[in-house]
């Protein structure tokens, strides 16, 4: 009798263990199945649209940059002392195009696409205005110190842009209507309270968002974005060292062209070879530079490069050979 008991027990747990078995099967079957094959098509091409789209509108980002960064090129930099305290109108522009973007944008994006689309434009941003100094070509001490100074008033926002979460007046405002929809109905007198505290709280944040001043010009989501940065640490990644450098890099039109020589013979590297010679090709008052420091630079950059007269020469055919075999 207890054989036989036993052997029901075990002849009951092997059929239980045999049931749930099929159901994990018939589960990981319907979870592999989820998307039809005649399906499949049209989801990797609208995985390869949305991969389009991304990068379009990094590329508008990035022509948003160089079109704001153009004025600031053709702008005097030979400033006096009440110039020198006034930004230019196109930087303040760029920050709130930025911003609006953002704001726009951002609810729709992934982190990670939005990441890749707007962790660009700080970048962007603090490489265009290194690439600037041939174009400006005249400035003085007061234009770098204004330079600088912008660099590090843009970088803040535009290097948090890529981290920055949904305005977070969004998230209060959905959240009080909710509390709202589940108050409609009569409740104690607690609830009362606690509906009369939340409001009390929800003026205070306005209060406290409107006190700062509107970057879109008129109250809207940008004095919440706003707000969220100026409470975001900074990066200090790649994009906060490329604002570093491009301020490091205008000091140096500041010292004498043999420092400029010195510092390019430790680290040539620091920048490329162009802009190096940018900086003793702009011409700043009271920094005479010579030939003899302009050859100096060059043999010292021709050095770390590698580039002898030889491959200069060929460099100068290959590229002469490259344009006479061009279509038309």
């Amino acid at each position: 009798g207890d054989g036989t008991a036993g052997g029901g027990g075990r002849r009951g747990g092997a059929g239980g263990g045999g049931r749930r078995g099929g159901r994990q099967q018939k589960s990981d079957a319907a979870g592999s199945s989820a998307i039809p094959d005649l399906l499949l098509p049209v989801v990797q091409r609208y995985v390869a649209l949305s991969g389009h789209c991304v990068r379009l509108l990094r590329l508008e980002g990035l022509l948003l940059v160089g079109a704001h960064l153009g004025p600031l090129a053709a702008a005097n930099h030979v400033c006096e002392e009440e110039e020198a305290a006034e930004l230019p109108a196109s930087l303040g522009s760029l920050v709130r195009c930025c911003l609006r973007c953002s704001e726009e944008l951002g609810p729709f994006l992934q982190p990670a696409k939005r990441a890749y689309v707007f962790g660009a434009l700080g970048a962007a941003t603090a490489r265009g205005a290194m690439w600037l100094l041939p174009a400006i070509h005249d400035i003085n001490s007061l234009g770098v110190e204004r330079m600088i100074r912008a660099l590090s008033l843009l970088q803040p926002p535009l290097t948090a842009l890529a981290n920055m979460a949904p305005p977070p007046h969004t998230a209060a405002a959905a959240a009080a209507a909710s509390a709202a929809t589940s108050r409609q109905q009569p409740q104690q007198q607690t609830s009362a309270v606690d509906s009369t505290a939340a409001t009390v709280a929800a003026a205070a944040a306005a209060a406290a968002l409107c006190s700062l001043p509107c970057v879109s010009g008129y109250p809207s989501p940008s004095t919440a974005l706003l707000a969220a940065l100026l409470t975001c640490p900074e990066l200090r990644g790649e994009r906060g060292g490329l604002y570093d450098s491009a301020r490091s890099y205008y000091g140096l039109l500041l010292v004498a062209p043999e420092e400029v020589v010195r510092a390019a013979g430790e680290r040539p590297g620091r920048f490329r070879y162009a802009e190096w010679m940018a900086l003793m090709q702009a011409n700043v008052p009271h920094r005479p530079v010579t030939d003899v420091s302009l050859a100096a630079l060059t043999r010292c950059l021709d050095r770390a490069h590698g580039l002898t007269p030889g491959a200069k020469v060929a460099g100068v055919v290959g590229a002469v050979v490259g344009a006479v075999q061009a279509p038309a």
